[in-house]
């Protein structure tokens, strides 16, 4: 997509913004030469061709472009090549484009001469027969997008290929002649070989369709001779041919070759909008030699279309519609619209929905480009076919009416016969001619009774003469007729009413007597293929069950009453769908009532057999009535069927805790993958675990938790573990929910399988859902209660083994809920393996804490569990701890290596007594970490070493060649580059040197040096106002960088007086200087390590002793003591001059009055007389400063003074 946008920009104002990226040459060139996309190569070479032709002069294009030639045919790498290909042809096409406006070649430029030109459409006609399908298609786009703009620089033809050309066909897809190509490359050739492509069946359609294209732009840049030739190429796969897609590109193409250079293709497509009607005419003269073509074209598609094979019909079809779609404005379609509307009619007759719908696109086509009388002529005859159609046949249908309205009366119920479906479709169904030809004698016969008389007698009596010949088949017209009864339309249920009436006089026991013959047809109906006959069985059904004696008569038929209800009641028709809800509820009463446990071994037979379907088919039915209502049964038949129920509990239980997953709304499962804010999903999804542990499902399995052992247990176990994998949040939580109710109601009896459950529980904790490993590792908890104590251990190492392999920060949220929910359900098993456990905890509890820190705390608190006192805790663990963080060290992994630093700050912390032996230990550990590339979070390794080096009182010092190491290792951090993570690296070195008091001055110094240099207030005034942001951080880190190195300064100023000579004017003199144009925190810094070095400077100390002991003249001394007072007094003055801040003021006050002492006790007046003069100066106004640390500081000095 970028690259897109930037080629839109570029290929847009190609003038303007080609000069600002020819750096980006290089890049494209790459791009399009070792991509494996061929659209990234494509655009990419489409840029390059953009930006080159823009910005370089002929003679380099024309040499690039004999290279890029050269390298297409040569390269060894395929997408190479192809990007090579890419690249020659869209230089020559935009070198071609530009040659047209006179902005390239100069006057006399002529494409077809141009020798790069020609070689490269040479290499595309050649490797048009190459086997490599990435090069076929690659020339083809290549041919496709010169021939639009120019005619390619070939030949048109040979002489032997003129000879062909008089040839009745030929572009013949199937033939086999290969002397076309001998000789030359010819247009003729490559319009050959493309015809070649589409013919060759082991191609993709894509590159066929590639290739049709590229042969209806052939038409397009030139005038070409033997375009007629390339039209009757594409006519021959009219018949050849059955792909849809084929057929449109060839139509394409068509149009192509009909508008020739006229067409909107040949243009500049950058730079030129396409035009319509006439506008788009360049050439008149070739516009007649085209509407020639195009008449021809059209009289040949009209013989073709006669023919009745359908691939004809379709593809011409297709064609007649592309053309008249793309050239409506043209004479030969303008005189031949009546002929179009003609066969467009002939083809919606066709037995075809693709070509029946581009007739009726071409027909409404032909309407919008005739004039009045044509539109009318046209509608007139849509009209005609629509209404009569090819044939006529007058015949009765289904609702032609016998009788009229009223004409029969109704019958004794108020039903109404009138159309011959009405009464004939009892006889129709049973197969009997003889009753067919009664009805209809009555009909006739009716006239009779159209007066007083025939209203009195009614239909009623018409079906009274006729019972002596129904009363032979009532086995198979009672059943038929008691459905009929039920049939949805009102005037033909009160029908059948009075005809069943009239034959049945009893219908009680004329039901009980063909019950079976009646059920047996109903269910045989239910799923009929017509939605009446389907929802009246419904209705006859629930009627009939309802009524029967017992539900026992029907017992062999349930599970398939069951199956197929649940089928209708997913019925495309609302009603019938209503209709067999409604059976089905009816069904579930009479069901719960026969399972009653008072009922005995009858009630346990329909258990038996309806319960498998229930579970089987309808608790996991996509359709929500049918779950509701199996759910509902078995949820009813569980509290009727009592202990009845035991021996099916293997087969209920899993199968109601994965109905719980299929039963939840899949919006809300949507809903929680689509929501891209954790929190939230998480809530959803805690709602979501709620209403599956709420569910009558789960209630279910509730109620048979009485009835459940440890055998029924071990049963149905396999079960449970299968459901535990569902992908359904739902069915998870329900499983968990269950092992939890086990584990209560079982206790001790649930030892057995308690590992086996704790195994799958644990793997479950891995979810990435974060609801389903809470609720997994709830479970792992309650079941790990009953577990054998090898199994707790077990699982304890398991716990510390996938903590060590496992690095994610869901992984290890999941181990810590499983410890947590362990630790809650049974406190002895984190007891009794806190060996195992502490070297693990310990260190998981220092893991990073982001913003969701949960898992640390829960780490916290278990290691609380395990220790309560911190401190002895780690006393006590401190060897497998030290082990355990020896190996995190030397891990490759960064985060356990941060970890590990993280607890080894803890110890030194905790640990009040000193570490003993174990300090070299982890020291060395801590070096072999440090050492290597920058990480993120290698700052707390490098801080952890210092600490490391600073022992606790009455401990025995780091040793001296240990703590060099140290500092070493240090001294190669504080070089790193990277200037937050060298802030941490410069201060972990200070507090390392302060512990240890080596001096290293001098190649700390050559580090700081550098640091100091540089000014960070001027640091945004070269940055482009876009990149303010990052030079205000930039800025920050420098200034953080240069605390930090000010801390240093001051912290690892050395004993040595000698060093101290040789830095101490350096140091001073820089501090005066950098300190006004330093940012404020910077400048207390400065004042904090210049405030460090005042108090451990060897010439203001050991004022008794003669200079001669440190090497240093006496007039030296007087003079450094003078200079160090003058750059210490200008940083004092600014600072009481130019700040009002308290830090900064109380900062310079307490240098001024280290200094002054040290000065007094030297008994130096000139020095202390510049102090005074300093002091004097802001007295008054420190003196009424607000803050009272700032006045008493004033006054102290002021004692100093006297």
């Amino acid at each position: 997509m970028p690259l897109s946008c930037f080629l839109d920009i570029v290929g847009c104002v190609p003038e303007k913004m080609s000069s600002k990226y020819t750096s980006l040459l290089p890049f494209l060139r790459n791009l399009f030469t070792t991509s494996t996309r061929e659209d990234v190569r494509e655009i990419s070479a489409v840029i390059y061709a953009i930006i080159t032709v823009n910005t370089s002069e002929k003679s380099a294009i024309d040499k690039e472009i004999k290279e890029f030639v050269v390298q297409g045919q040569n390269n060894k790498n395929l997408e190479a090549q192809c990007g090579y290909l890419s690249a020659v042809s869209n230089l020559c096409e935009r070198c071609v484009v530009l040659s047209k406006r006179g902005k390239f070649g100069g006057k006399g430029f002529s494409p077809a001469n141009w020798e790069p030109y020609q070689e490269g459409a040479v290499v595309f006609a050649n490797f048009l027969s190459s086997p490599q399908q990435l090069l076929v298609s690659t020339s083809c786009s290549a041919i496709s997008l010169l021939a639009r703009c120019s005619g390619l620089p070939l030949p048109n033809t040979s002489s032997k290929q003129d000879a062909l050309l008089n040839t009745e066909n030929p572009f013949n897809v199937n033939k086999n002649d290969t002397n076309v190509v001998d000789g030359d490359v010819t247009k003729f050739i490559v319009a050959d070989r493309l015809f070649k492509i589409v013919g060759n069946a082991k191609l993709p359609s894509k590159l066929k369709e590639r290739a049709l294209f590229t042969l209806g732009l052939l038409c397009c840049g030139e005038r070409l001779p033997f375009a007629k030739q390339i039209v009757m190429g594409f006519l021959q796969m009219a018949k050849d041919s059955k792909e849809f897609e084929i057929h449109l590109q060839i139509g394409e193409s068509l149009v192509l070759c009909v508008e020739g250079v006229n067409s909107n293709e040949n243009r500049d497509l950058w730079t030129e909008l396409p035009k319509e009607g006439t506008a788009k005419i360049k050439n008149m003269e070739a516009l007649k030699e085209n509407d020639q073509l195009l008449e021809w074209l059209l009289h040949e598609l009209f013989k073709i279309g006669r023919n009745p094979h359908p691939h004809s019909r379709q593809a011409t079809s297709i064609w007649l519609l592309a053309l008249l779609k793309n050239c409506p404005e043209r004479e030969p379609i303008k005189s031949k619209l009546q002929i179009l509307q003609d066969v467009f009619m002939d083809f919606l007759s066709e037995n075809s929905d693709i070509v029946q719908d581009v007739a009726s696109k071409g027909l409404s086509l032909v309407y919008q480009n005739s004039d009045e009388s044509q539109k009318q002529a046209l509608v007139g005859q849509i009209i005609e076919q629509l209404t009569s159609g090819k044939r006529s046949v007058a015949q009765v249908t289904e609702d032609t009416k016998i009788f009229e309205e009223g004409q029969l009366g109704k019958a004794p119920t108020g039903g109404n016969l009138s159309t011959y479906k009405e009464l004939c479709s009892l006889a129709s169904d049973l197969n009997q001619p003889d009753l067919l030809y009664k009805f209809m004698h009555l009909a006739h016969h009716n006239s009779m009774w159209n007066s007083k008389k025939g209203a009195a007698f009614g239909f009623h009596s018409i079906a009274l003469q006729a019972g002596a010949q129904l009363s032979d088949h009532l086995p198979k017209i009672v059943p038929r007729l008691y459905r009929y009864r039920f049939d949805p339309t009102p005037r033909i249920q009160n029908s059948m009413q009075s005809i069943w009436h009239a034959i049945v006089p009893n219908t009680t026991a004329t039901v009980h007597k063909y019950h079976k013959e009646i059920l047996d047809d109903l269910v045989a109906n239910l799923t009929s293929n017509q939605w009446r006959v389907r929802m009246s069985c419904c209705n006859a059904l629930a009627d009939l069950l309802k009524g029967a004696q017992s539900l026992h008569d029907s017992l062999e038929q349930l599970p398939t009453i069951w199956s197929q209800l649940f089928r209708v009641m997913d019925d495309v028709h609302e009603g019938t769908r209503q209709a067999a809800t409604s059976t089905a509820n009816v069904l579930s009463k009479l069901c719960i009532r026969a399972a009653d446990a008072s009922t005995g071994k009858d009630g346990k037979q329909v258990v038996s057999v309806i319960l498998p379907v229930l579970l089987d088919t309808g608790i996991t039915n996509l359709v929500k009535e049918v779950r509701s209502v199996s759910l509902q049964t078995v949820s009813k038949l569980v509290t009727a069927a009592g202990d009845t129920l035991k021996p099916f509990l293997s087969r209920l239980i899993p199968a109601l805790a994965g109905a719980a997953g299929e039963l939840e709304s899949a919006r809300l499962s949507y809903l929680s993958t689509a929501l891209a804010d954790t929190a939230t999903r998480d809530v959803l999804d805690d709602m979501r675990a709620s209403a599956a542990r709420h569910h009558y499902t789960t209630d279910t399995v509730v109620k048979c938790m009485p009835y459940v052992d440890i055998d029924v247990m071990k049963e149905m176990l396999p079960k449970i573990l299968e459901l535990m994998k569902s992908p359904q949040l739902g069915t998870k939580v329900a499983c968990c929910h269950f092992v939890v109710l086990a584990a209560h109601y079982l206790r001790a009896d649930l030892e057995p399988v308690a590992g086996k459950i704790m195994s799958n529980l644990l793997n479950g904790t891995f979810d990435r859902n974060s609801t389903v490993r809470k609720n997994y590792a709830e479970a792992l908890g309650q079941v790990s209660a009953y577990a054998k104590v090898q199994s707790a251990e077990k699982l304890m190492k398991k716990l510390v083994t996938l903590y060590e392999t496992k690095e994610d920060d869901t992984s290890r949220s999941a181990i810590a809920l499983c410890l947590k929910s362990i630790s809650k359900a049974k406190i002895e098993h984190i007891k009794d393996n806190e060996t195992i456990l502490a070297p693990m905890v310990f260190l998981a509890m220092h893991g990073p804490k982001d913003d969701d820190s949960s898992t640390v705390e829960m780490f916290e608190e278990i290691w609380t569990d395990i220790s309560p006192a911190r401190e002895s805790g780690i006393k006590q663990h401190l060897p497998v701890i030290r082990e355990e963080i020896e190996k995190s060290l030397n891990s490759s992994s960064w985060t356990k290596k941060v970890q590990a630093a993280n607890a080894i700050k803890t110890i030194c912390k905790e640990v009040s007594s000193g570490l003993g032996e174990h300090r070299e230990q982890l020291i060395r550990a801590m070096l072999a970490a440090v050492h290597g590339k920058t990480f993120d979070g290698k700052e707390h390794v490098i801080q952890a070493l210092a600490e490391l080096c600073a022992v606790k009182e009455n401990e025995p010092p780091v040793s001296a060649a240990l703590a060099s190491e140290c500092i070493n290792a240090l001294l190669v951090e504080s070089r790193k580059q990277e200037m937050v993570y060298k802030r941490h690296a410069i201060t972990a070195l200070g507090q390392a040197i302060a512990a240890t008091h080596c001096d290293r001055f001098q190649q700390l110094y050559d580090i700081v040096k550098v640091i100091l240099s540089k000014d960070e207030l001027s640091m945004s005034k070269d940055s482009d106002e876009e990149d303010n942001e990052g030079a205000r951080q930039r800025r920050e880190q420098l200034t953080a960088l240069k605390e930090a190195a000010y801390e240093l300064l001051g912290k690892a100023w050395p004993k040595e007086p000698d060093t101290q000579e040789k830095y101490q004017d350096v140091f001073f003199e820089h501090c005066s200087k950098s300190y006004p144009s330093s940012s404020r925190s910077t400048q207390l810094a400065i004042l904090a390590s210049v405030a460090r070095v005042l108090e451990r400077l060897t010439i203001l100390t050991d004022a008794g002793e003669p200079m001669e002991t440190d090497n240093v003249p006496a007039s030296n001394r007087d003079k450094a003591i003078s200079n160090v007072t003058g750059h210490v007094a200008l940083i004092i003055d600014y600072t009481l001059q130019n700040s009002n801040q308290v830090r900064h003021r109380r900062d310079a006050l307490n240098i001024m009055e280290i200094l002054v002492k040290q000065l007094k006790d030297l008994n130096k007046t000139e020095e202390l007389d510049k102090l005074r003069s300093i002091y004097q100066t802001y007295v008054q106004d420190l003196s009424k400063d607000s803050s009272h640390e700032i006045r008493t500081k004033v006054d102290s000095i002021k004692v100093h003074f006297k």
